[in-house]
């Protein structure tokens, strides 16, 4: 069977008594999406139940995915097929398992799911949780810098045919692009087995995709995709890109955004209020920002708020210890006339630029284990 008419043939809820999800994380970025898709196919081939892909988000957030809706609108991928949270929610845990890719933490709002988990590909930082799971189910490697690369070379060892199909080499080849920075070692850990994906690949590609094998002219091209958020509001700015978690009872929610703090809020006024209200279910709520300055040079900015004064400084002052320690984010503090009047938000650049939300993320986590 073809990868597209497996994409096609994925059957709706409640069709077969049970079945097998892959399931990408809460953010739903390209690399998620891809990531579901391609391992379903590939799990599918020796499945003795239907397999199929999850988006984890609604529905009608799928539009806010700029760079992935154009990878899958130039090929024809029908994600309307694809489950999102909707259908997740109309069927009984007990009539599926549960294989994630990239990540190995669940989401707050799926952790009932937990028991179901069989498998995992992700490149994550390990947590050590569903220790069960061992061996070749729990494919977890840490420094890949994407996902997708791991997916790809599942499937060079089980149906390397596919990697010869110029739809799938196109979005693999667009996914580890996009996800190492165009493989600009000044900006993004990544790894030999991402660029050993990528040379496997982009030979099958169709010029328009490949740019005549000039990675950076596609990484350009995909970046302005997925940095052209004043489409959006404050409110999908925030959204488009999330990923939440709980520690020691203490609630964080982080989303990721590709321009600078000075522009959202230059572009947005009621950017800051549309903060408050996206975290206020939180006890901590983060925009990491990612974006090249005047100068095309690579920045981050970090912008973290809490309700609560004592716990926002407390964060702070322990994120600092971590990093005085580790030397592994460079925070330093960042003064912007535009946020004075909010003293409940503390700003912070980031010197570190390689270090993005897949290093911060447990590091927050395991301030909150401790507080």
């Amino acid at each position: 069977m073809s990868i597209l008419r497996f994409w096609e043939g994925v059957p709706a809820p409640g069709i077969h008594p049970f079945v097998r999800l892959v399931m990408g994380n809460e953010s739903a970025d390209l690399d998620s999406m891809l990531s579901a898709l391609l391992h379903a196919f590939c799990l599918s081939r020796s499945s003795p139940v239907p397999v199929v892909p999850v988006f984890l988000l609604p529905r009608h957030e799928i539009q806010l995915r700029k760079d992935a809706l154009f990878i899958f609108d130039r090929f024809r991928v029908p994600i309307d097929k694809v489950w999102c949270v909707e259908e997740l929610a109309s069927v009984s845990p007990d009539s599926f398992d549960l294989v994630l890719v990239d990540h190995n933490r669940m989401a707050e709002s799926v952790k009932h799911l937990e028991s179901r988990v069989v498998e995992i590909v992700d490149h994550h930082v390990d947590e050590g949780l569903f220790s069960p799971i061992t061996g070749t189910k729990r494919n977890i490697c840490y420094g890949v810098g994407s996902c997708v690369t791991l997916v790809a070379e599942q499937l060079a060892e089980e149906c390397k045919h596919v990697l010869e199909d110029p739809v799938v080499c196109s979005m693999i080849l667009s996914t580890i692009v996009i996800d190492t920075n165009g493989l600009d070692s000044s900006k993004k850990v990544f790894s030999e087995r991402d660029v050993n994906q990528i040379r496997r690949v982009e030979a099958f590609c169709p010029e328009d995709i490949r740019f005549g094998g000039d990675i950076q002219k596609l990484y350009q091209f995909i970046v302005e995709l997925r940095t052209d958020v004043f489409q959006f509001s404050s409110e999908e700015i925030l959204k488009r890109d999330c990923k939440s978690g709980r520690e020691n009872g203490v609630s964080f929610t982080i989303a990721a955004v590709s321009v600078s703090l000075q522009s959202l809020l230059a572009h947005r006024a009621d950017f800051c209020k549309a903060v408050e209200d996206w975290a206020q279910d939180f006890d901590l709520g983060c925009v990491m920002t990612a974006f090249n300055g005047e100068d095309e040079s690579f920045h981050r900015q970090i912008l973290l708020h809490s309700r609560s004064d004592a716990l926002l400084l407390r964060f702070v002052d322990e994120i600092r210890k971590l990093d005085f320690k580790t030397k592994e984010f460079g925070f330093e503090p960042l003064l912007l006339p535009e946020f004075s009047p909010h003293p409940k938000f503390l700003l912070f650049s980031q010197t570190n630029t390689k270090a993005s939300r897949k290093q911060v993320m447990p590091a927050i986590a395991a301030i909150a284990s401790n507080l």
